[in-house]
């Protein structure tokens, strides 16, 4: 009995400090915004091309990865020049982040900031789509 008291106790403060965690965590679908957002201001195109999402329809379109990608480029390009414009990227917050019930969609919304001018910011949506383990974003 004294063993089977402890069992439950030893579950009740699991689940006690699981309800007390941090519940401004950002989840992996927050990061990955984050994280595409600053590749894009950054001007690292390859890494924001290796988070698109391409559905099986998607790819069975010729050329339509290609063209992203090619898009993709030019935006990064642009986007790294206004960035630079205001003395480079300071930071990206998450301003609201919302996912599906299934859990393998979600909407990102980030502020970039700038270093040289704190009036200049930027505000993107995201539509990411959960691929395996990874979040990638869908265009």
């Amino acid at each position: 009995m004294r063993k089977l008291l402890t069992i439950v106790f030893a579950l009740y403060c699991s689940f006690f400090i699981t309800a007390c965690g941090d519940s401004n965590a950002a989840t992996a679908y927050e990061k990955a915004a984050v994280e595409i957002s600053q590749a894009i201001y950054s001007g690292k195109s390859d890494k924001v091309k290796s988070m698109l999402y391409f559905s099986k329809e998607d790819l069975a379109e010729p050329g339509l990865k290609e063209m992203a990608g090619g898009k993709i480029e030019a935006a990064t390009h642009d986007a790294k020049n206004k960035a630079d414009s205001y003395g480079g990227l300071k930071q990206v917050t998450v301003v609201e982040s919302e996912v599906n019930e299934s859990g393998d969609r979600a909407r990102v919304t980030v502020l970039a900031e700038f270093k040289n001018d704190p009036e200049a910011q930027i505000r993107d949506n995201y539509n990411l789509v959960k691929e395996g383990s990874s979040w990638k974003l869908k265009l």
